[in-house]
């Protein structure tokens, strides 16, 4: 085989394969395949009378073109994680605040109690994890219900925390710490 022919072989699999990477990044290959593929067929038809130098510069750019694409698309998921991350500890250490100031309050009234929940609120919707915002919204409930038990309030915060944790990267909390928290917290008065 020459090296013409060899050229064109590699040449016409790299370009599927980088097709086919695309397609299934996108998603449009579920529902275009035909027509794609024709195009596809149309665009290979100059690369048969191309020198295999040439193929394989077009196949070099396209796959730094491609590799360049998905770097920079990774960085930009990986720094709106990493602003999203920092967002969700300030909001998820606000709320332990509020829940530590309201066990040692004792049952007093809290200055700006009211405000500083819906800040909360506020930046849990914006920042918060979905699992996070939909255990806080069981738990919110809960709390606002009065014919709710204060054992299930209790375990609907331990998963509240406990989504916060897995946010944070930190992994979720042992069963039974938030009550034991309250317990011992009663216990010093």
């Amino acid at each position: 085989m020459n090296s013409e022919k060899i050229g064109n072989i590699i040449g016409v699999i790299f370009a599927w394969l980088i097709i086919i990477g695309v397609l299934v990044i996108t998603g449009l290959g579920v529902y275009h395949f035909p027509d794609i593929l024709k195009w596809f067929i149309n665009l290979l038809k100059p690369l048969k009378s191309l020198d295999a130098v040439i193929i394989v510069a077009i196949i070099g750019a396209v796959t730094t073109f491609v590799a360049n694409l998905l770097s920079k698309r990774s960085d930009h998921k990986f720094e709106l994680r990493k602003y999203l991350a920092g967002k969700r500890q300030e909001s998820y250490e606000d709320f332990l605040k509020i829940f530590f100031d309201i066990l040692e309050a004792n049952g007093q009234e809290i200055d700006d109690l009211p405000n500083r929940l819906n800040q909360f609120k506020q930046t849990l919707l914006l920042y918060g994890s979905k699992r996070t915002y939909k255990s806080f919204v069981k738990y919110w409930k809960a709390i606002t219900d009065s014919t709710v038990a204060s054992e299930i309030q209790i375990d609907l915060m331990e998963k509240v925390v406990s989504e916060m944790r897995r946010d944070a990267g930190a992994g979720g909390i042992r069963k039974n710490l938030i009550s034991n928290i309250i317990i011992n917290n009663s216990k010093k008065d």
